[in-house]
Order: structure tokens, then C-alpha cells, then sequence
């Protein structure tokens, strides 16, 4: 049973921090455990970090004091270097790692690594840290066998995906449905994360499972910029997919500055998709300015469509 009372004054010793929390660490300072301890005035508020850092620090070595197994498994994270870097908690995944902790288990219900939780929710100093502890860059994990490097990228966090890349990620590592960190990046329209991708050399052309490359899928999402890169990169303009090539999907989704795009770059106006060319879907949803931009480019209004 815990004493409410004391639990009180507890919390509200570390959370005063320009009182109790600023005294108590000019009298002891646990970064500096071994260091001879005297009044150290000259530290302000500025000085001290959050209270966290300090509860973090204090009940997570005395837990590992006591002989725990740091790599036991449980919960649907699984171990505690898992959990921590899925909460970004920098101080509890440094003390985790100094005490043995597997860089590279996938335990838990999730199976998936901390390298990997950490890229996913962009906390690049936990990503560094793990990665100086030696986290297999490329391991693929969870029922998809995504990459960290996949999902820093589906989620746009270009400062961890950098990271990844300058400690040796695979650009084209492939996960379970065949999708690249491109494809991720470029159908969410992450224009610095796309850019940061290929200047690494990403494969521009490089299908999905649906035979959807990176121009599809941001010529889809109306994502210009991103469109404009990839053609910039070499994207094949009229590679077909299963529901049809780049203008047909922008035609059909309403994206008016990608279709201009993508007929500036030649794409072919009579090129077929899933249901007949660009100019039929754009009618049937009613796009009336891409309707006149196919026609100007040579839309054939006689094509009859598989419907």
C-alpha cells in the first residue's frame, strides 16, 4: 500500500525545481557520483534537468541493482530496452544498454526492434544510442519484415532517416509487401525524406506489391513537389500498375497541378488504367479542368473504355 503523504512530498520534492530539486543537486549531483560533493551555488533552474530524468534515473538503478534480468520479456513491447525506446526515454534506454541489454531482441507481441520503435517515432538521440550500441540497421521486424529505415521514412522523419543511412541502411531494402523506404516516403508526400532517399540512391522505378513505383503513389496523393523530384530522378512517367499509370491516378483523384506535371514530362494521354484512359475517369468524376487539360493534350474522346 502506498503512504499517499509521502508519495506527495516526494513528487513534490523533485517537481520544485527551482527549490528542492536545485538544492538537492547542488549538494549531490548524480551525474557526478564520484566526484567530491560540496555546495555548488553557482548552479540556476537552467542548470537542472527535468524532473524525469532524475526519478527515471534513481528508481531505474536501484530495479537493476537488485540482479533483474535486463532482457526478461513481457508486455506487448517485450523487454525493457523495447518499451523505453518506444517512449523515447533516452535516460532509462543509456542505463539499459550499460547494463547488458540486447540491442537486438524482438520480443514482446510486437516483434519488433527497439532500433525500429525508436525510428518510427523519430527519437534520434535514442536511434543514436542504440545504433552506437550496435542495432542491426537493416533488421526487418514485425509480421511486415519492415526496416526502421521504412518506417522513419513512411512517418517523414528525415533527421533519423539520415542517421540510418550514414550508419549503413540498405536504400532499397525491400519489406514483406516489396515496398521501399521511397514508396513509404513518396505516397505520404515527405518531400525532404524522398529527397534525402534519393540522393542515397534509391531506386526510383522499383515496384510495390501492387506494381505501384513512388511516382504512382505520390501522383495519387496529389503531392507535386514529391512528383517533380521523382521525374527529376528518372521516374519511368508512364509505368503501369494494377490500377493504372501516374496520370491516370492523378485524373482520377482530381490532382490538377500533377496532371500538368506529368503531361509536361510526356506522359502518354491515351495510356489505359483500370477503367480505360485518364480522360474517361476524369469524366466520370466530374474533374471538368483536367478534362480540358487531357483533351488539349491529346485525349482521344472515341476510345471506348473496358466498362
Amino acid at each position: 500500500m502506498v503512504d499517499e503523504t509521502l508519495l506527495e512530498l516526494t513528487l513534490s520534492f523533485l517537481t520544485e525545481v527551482d527549490t528542492s530539486l536545485l538544492l538537492w543537486v547542488q549538494l549531490y549531483d548524480i551525474d557526478s557520483p564520484y566526484r567530491k560533493q560540496e555546495l555548488n551555488l553557482s548552479l540556476t533552474a537552467d542548470d537542472v534537468a527535468q524532473p524525469l530524468y532524475y526519478a527515471a534515473n534513481i528508481v531505474v538503478k536501484k530495479i537493476l541493482g537488485r540482479n533483474i534480468d535486463v532482457n526478461t520479456e513481457g508486455g506487448y513491447y517485450g523487454t525493457a530496452l523495447q518499451a523505453a525506446s518506444f517512449q523515447g526515454d533516452d535516460t532509462v534506454v543509456k542505463m539499459l544498454l550499460e547494463a547488458g541489454a540486447d540491442v537486438d531482441t524482438q520480443k514482446g507481441r510486437s516483434r519488433r526492434s527497439a532500433l525500429y520503435m525508436a525510428s518510427a517515432n523519430g527519437y534520434d538521440m535514442v536511434v543514436k544510442m542504440l545504433l552506437d550500441a550496435g542495432a542491426d540497421v537493416d533488421a526487418q521486424t514485425g509480421r511486415s519484415r519492415r526496416s526502421a529505415l521504412y518506417k522513419a521514412s513512411a512517418n517523414g522523419y528525415d533527421m533519423v532517416v539520415k542517421m540510418l543511412l550514414d550508419a549503413g541502411a540498405h536504400v532499397n531494402t525491400r519489406g514483406k509487401y516489396s515496398e521501399t523506404a521511397l514508396q513509404a516516403a513518396s505516397s505520404r508526400g515527405h518531400e525532404a525524406v524522398v529527397k534525402i532517399l534519393l540522393d542515397a540512391g534509391a531506386d526510383v522505378n522499383t515496384r510495390g506489391e501492387y506494381s505501384e513505383t513512388a511516382l504512382q503513389a505520390a501522383s495519387s496523393g496529389g503531392y507535386e513537389t514529391v512528383v517533380k523530384l521523382l521525374l527529376d530522378a528518372g521516374a519511368d512517367v508512364d509505368a503501369a500498375g494494377v490500377f493504372g499509370p501516374a496520370l491516370y491516378t492523378a485524373s482520377s483523384d482530381g490532382h490538377e497541378i500533377v496532371v500538368k506535371t506529368l503531361l509536361d514530362a510526356g506522359a502518354d494521354v491515351i495510356g489505359r488504367g483500370i477503367h480505360g484512359t485518364a480522360l474517361q475517369v476524369a469524366l466520370s468524376r466530374g474533374h471538368e479542368t483536367i478534362v480540358k487539360m487531357l483533351l488539349e493534350a491529346g485525349g482521344d474522346v472515341t476510345t471506348q473504355g473496358d466498362d
